[in-house]
């Protein structure tokens, strides 16, 4: 797991926010894909996503 947010109030706005979650290389290292998941917690909701980009530092 990466990360794990508390989205309680945190994005009430009305753009879109932008969010960076720096990958460490001991996550990817060796690997051809990577899958990322979006999970809630049992009774919870998994906030919305719009776009996601992986980059790779050369």
């Amino acid at each position: 797991m990466l990360v794990t947010e508390n989205l309680v109030d945190k994005w009430k706005r009305k753009e879109l926010v932008n969010v960076e979650y720096p990958i460490p290389a001991t996550m990817v290292n060796g690997k051809k894909s990577v899958t990322v998941t979006f999970r809630s917690k049992p009774g919870n909701i998994a906030g919305g996503v719009f776009y996601i980009r992986l980059l790779k530092k050369e």
